[in-house]
């Protein structure tokens, strides 16, 4: 039975609650999150409720938010409100829905972050899980689609989800018991939805024919969960194997991924826990062993490129193509610009350079390269592409895009890794130099 017992059992045993910790809960005036709050505030848990007016329904929307505000004042429960509209929305995505939750879940985050709150309670409830279940499979989910939701948000440890083993008939049962009202979204009564389909036609089938009421489903999606977290630990462990140069970059091994007998799998394994939404099936993944250098695949702001002996996964970098001045006796991003009396300027090299002085008042300045870009390397007496020298030089796949040079009134003055241009060298005559350095 549903009860203040059951909710901080398993708060305590699956959502990592201690006592005293405050939760915010995502109420929309429907049953489900009217009876957690409810239950919540039953059991003396340090609450307050956040919700939504997406404008989607009209009158209707207003008058959620007017039940859950009397709701909310009658249970002496603080109450954190958010309006916005259809356009709002449809500017933040064009499927109206994942608007809608990237908006919900950006005002909790605000709201739990700005009050302090430990966790924040979503009212997903059993039949909510066997729902997203079955359209992950209809959609071809891999394994981690068809272990559903969690108790508790393995990645952030904020969210967490109470009642994921109560079905929807117990809940309405508790909010009986206790003279509770609720509201109805009219657009849960449309087939217009494929979750809202399986919910009105697939789900009632399945309880007519399940004669354990639920366990055994539960118990294969605790047992998918547990080979998932299993795959999970193996496939990091791979990762770790081949970090990645810096940041959020690492690479994959060919020589290590073909190990495998399904290496598809391992492979779109990895790039889903990295975020990513594309895969690569087992006509496809050939494929891509066979695509040039400097392939490059992107899903959200990461990319995957294809180098010699593996592949690269980072964001997408864009902030790095912006560029800064560098004044004689600054530091900034790492790169530092002094002017020195040095005895032996060929001793620097790699990731440092030193350069004629005469030029310490001209427009230095870091920037990405660009194409059309060149200069003649000191000693060298042509000219030299920089896309050339990063090729050279072996810059990967991944990093040559946004390759960082040096420039002097825009003119391409040292490559770091590489030589400065012959235009920009100590002379004998030089009696001070400009030191450059980039910590990379």
């Amino acid at each position: 039975m549903l009860s203040t017992d059951y909710i901080l059992h398993i708060l305590k045993t699956e959502c990592a609650y201690k006592h005293g910790d405050s939760v915010l809960v995502g109420v929309s005036g429907g049953a489900d999150s009217v009876a957690l709050l409810h239950l919540l505030q039953a059991a003396n848990v340090p609450v307050a409720a956040a919700h939504v007016n997406y404008g989607l329904r009209g009158d209707e929307s207003d008058g959620d938010e007017k039940f859950v505000s009397e709701l909310c004042a009658k249970l002496n429960v603080p109450l954190y409100t958010r309006q916005t509209n259809r356009s709002a929305l449809e500017a933040l995505h064009n499927n109206l829905q994942k608007a809608a939750r990237t908006f919900r879940f950006s005002f909790f985050d605000e709201i739990a972050s700005k009050e302090s709150m430990n966790f924040i309670a979503l009212a997903h409830h059993a039949d909510d899980q066997l729902e997203t279940v079955l359209i992950n499979f209809l959609r071809g989910s891999g394994l981690s689609g068809m272990t559903g939701m969690s108790f508790i948000d393995p990645y952030d440890g904020v969210y967490i989800r109470p009642m994921l083993d109560v079905n929807r008939e117990e809940i309405e049962k508790y909010l009986r018991r206790h003279n509770l009202e609720w509201r109805e979204d009219s657009s849960n009564q449309t087939d217009d939805y494929l979750r809202n389909r399986i919910r009105h036609n697939v789900i009632p089938a399945i309880n007519s024919v399940d004669e354990r009421d639920g366990k055994g489903w539960k118990h294969t999606i605790h047992q998918l969960s547990n080979i998932n977290a299993l795959v999970g630990t193996i496939i990091m462990s791979l990762v770790k194997n081949v970090p990645g140069e810096n940041g959020l970059t690492f690479q994959i091994s060919r020589n290590d991924l073909l190990e495998y007998a399904n290496p598809e799998i391992v492979f779109n394994s990895i790039l889903h826990s990295f975020g990513f939404t594309i895969s690569f099936n087992e006509t496809e993944f050939p494929l891509l062993l066979k695509q040039q250098v400097g392939k490059k695949y992107f899903s959200g702001n990461m990319q995957l490129t294809v180098d010699r002996e593996r592949w690269i996964v980072s964001e997408n970098g864009t902030s790095q193509r912006q560029g800064f001045d560098l004044a004689v006796g600054e530091e900034i991003h790492g790169w530092e610009c002094s002017e020195k009396i040095i005895e032996n300027p060929a001793a620097f090299s790699g990731f440092e350079a030193v350069l004629n002085s005469n030029y310490k008042d001209e427009a230095i300045a870091v920037r990405t390269w660009k194409h059309g870009d060149q200069l003649q390397p000191f000693g060298f007496s042509g000219t030299k592409k920089v896309s050339d020298v990063l090729t050279e030089i072996k810059v990967p796949s991944n990093e040559k895009e946004y390759y960082p040079v040096l420039t002097i009134n825009d003119e391409v003055a040292w490559i770091p890794g590489y030589r400065i241009a012959e235009k920009y060298k100590v002379t004998p005559e030089t009696k001070s130099v400009l030191h450059i350095k980039w910590n990379r």
